[in-house]
């Protein structure tokens, strides 16, 4: 590039609705930018180390396209909050990094979450959450469409107590496998951890 600055439009827009008094709709949408590439575009670099290939001009400010719609409602007397999102995301581009290659590919992700909190009593808690989503890159690429490290199920739990004294906490963490390689012929294994803290 011949100049130092750059710019993209972010326009975004947002409803928020209660029809009734323990329940709140809320619809996102959106247009923002994306810096994980930033590394890589300001110097041209978008790939194949070689001299038969010369290097991209990518724009340093990628765009990311967002909706997100859900709700969010008190339950149980006030004592419990359910809230679930359904998103989508779509990406220019994202840093694809393998081997000593280096490439911006175009993605996209989609997904639902949900998260429910719970106080039976004043001392007594229990949160869950999980996440289930999808993501792909989005370009004609033989090599596969699964971005690598993108982890698509994942959910926490958590049951506490709270004394004048002390305290007792039960977390646990769940993690799904995530694809090694962009055409999922090899990924991770799913991991499980389980901590128990007293104070």
């Amino acid at each position: 590039y011949d100049r130092e600055t750059d710019h993209r439009w972010s326009p975004k827009f947002s409803v928020i609705a209660n029809p009734q008094e323990n329940l709140e709709l809320f619809f996102h949408a959106g247009r923002g930018v994306s810096s994980n590439d930033g590394r890589y575009s300001f110097r041209g670099i978008n790939t194949r180390r070689s001299a038969f290939n010369p290097p991209e001009e990518v724009r340093p400010l990628g765009t990311v396209e967002a909706l997100d719609v859900g709700f969010t409602s008190r339950l149980l007397e006030n004592r419990a909050i359910l809230s679930a999102s359904l998103w989508h995301r779509e990406a220019e581009y994202e840093l694809a990094a393998r081997n000593a290659q280096v490439e911006l590919r175009p993605s996209e992700r989609q997904g639902l979450e949900l998260r429910f909190l719970y106080q039976p009593t004043e001392r007594i808690y229990v949160d869950f959450s999980a996440v289930m989503s999808k993501a792909r890159f989005t370009d004609d690429d033989p090599r596969g469409q699964h971005i690598p490290g993108s982890t698509e199920q994942i959910a926490t739990f958590a049951l506490g107590y709270l004394g004048d004294r002390y305290y007792i906490n039960l977390d646990a963490l769940y993690l799904g496998p995530s694809p090694f390689l962009e055409d999922n012929s090899a990924e991770t294994e799913e991991v499980t951890s389980v901590d128990l803290y007293l104070g």
